[in-house]
Order: structure tokens, then sequence, then C-alpha cells
């Protein structure tokens, strides 16, 4: 799915109502700042840090991804400091060992989207009539995209499955759950949507 890029980068207050649609857009935007090699997000100084680790937090979305240090999420999406609640994960993001650390971003500091990314070393190409081949963008091969996104959605059942409180979020609409995989070959992040049997792998409340 190509989502449209229309969002600009901003920074937000405390009291900022922002929506899951809206977040994800500034991520995709984000995202392709860091692909072009345009990024503006990260040229700040220590005084500059220092004013933001004092003013009260408040990320957009809550990002779960790997422990693996090549991947700089703020970095990744263009992000400055304090707009995205990451939680890394060891091994597979499918091993949800961080569930209450995901709760908390995305219920008690509120974040409308919550993104579960995993990665690979993919080997991008362009293949000629491919349909799942998107204008502009170069994807890795078909058995390598599909295996990241289940990957993905197993990972999101988890994690709704354990998590009640998650998953009563997410039934009210107060939550967004979207997976992505990251190409650690062009830096492109393919964002997959919503668990396509969402509504199967919410906990019983």
């Amino acid at each position: 799915m190509l989502w449209t890029i229309t969002a600009a980068l901003i920074s937000f207050a405390p009291d900022t109502v922002i929506r899951a649609d809206d977040a994800l857009d500034l991520l995709i935007t984000g995202n392709s700042r860091w692909v072009a090699g345009c990024s503006t997000a990260h040229e700040i100084s220590p005084a500059e840090l220092a004013r933001a680790a004092s003013e009260p937090t408040a990320p957009f979305a809550t990002i779960v991804t790997s422990s693996d240090s090549r991947l700089p999420v703020e970095m990744i999406f263009d992000r400055p400091v304090g707009d995205l609640f990451v939680v890394r994960v060891s091994g597979p993001t499918a091993e949800m060992d961080r569930v209450g650390s995901v709760e908390y971003g995305a219920l008690a500091l509120g974040t409308p989207l919550l993104v579960v990314m995993a990665h690979a070393e993919l080997a991008p190409q362009r293949v000629p009539n491919d349909p799942m081949q998107l204008p502009g963008i170069r994807l890795a091969e078909r058995n390598e995209i599909d295996r990241v996104r289940a990957e993905v959605y197993a990972s999101i059942a988890s994690l709704l499955r354990e998590s009640r409180e998650l998953s009563a979020s997410v039934q009210r609409g107060d939550l967004t759950v979207f997976g992505a995989g990251y190409d650690m070959a062009s830096g492109q992040v393919h964002f997959f949507g919503q668990h396509p049997e969402q509504q199967l792998v919410i906990a019983p409340q």
C-alpha cells in the first residue's frame, strides 16, 4: 500500500492532539527525507537537547523494533528528540517481551499510533511487471518482503493477545497498530498496514 506523503516536519506541545493517520504521514515523510539524504531533524546542539529534556515528553508514535544497533529509529524517520517512544526487543520482534513498555508508550503517554517494525538486510532490485513494485521505490525480492511481513504480523498478534489494555484501546479507536519493515540496504520503510485478522487476535475483554 502506498501512502500519500503530505505532512511537514513539525514539533508538538504536550497538549497537541494528533490522529493516527497524521502520525503515519509524519513517519512516511520523515523516512522519505532520510532515504533522499535530506534529513533535517538531527542538527541539534547539547544546549537544545538539554532544553528538550527539561520539557514534558509528548511522543506521537510508539515504535517497537529490534535492538540491532544499526537501526537509529529517530534518524530513520527524521524526527527530533521527543517525538517517538522507542521500545527495543532482542531477537525476532515476534518475541514480545516488552509488553509493559509498549503499554506505557501507547497508553500512559497516549500515542495514537503503534508501529511494529522488523528489519532485514534486503537486496533491492527493480523487477519489471512485479505487482509488488511501487513507483519510484526499490523493493526487495517478494519472498523476503513476505517473510518480514509475516514476522511483523506475528508480533502484532502476540502483542494484542497478551495485552487486554492495548486490545481495548484498539477496539475503542484510540490506538492504531501498524506493521512495517525496514530495508537496511536502501533505508526505505515499507508500511504493511494493520493485521489482516485484527479482530480475531484481539485479547478477550
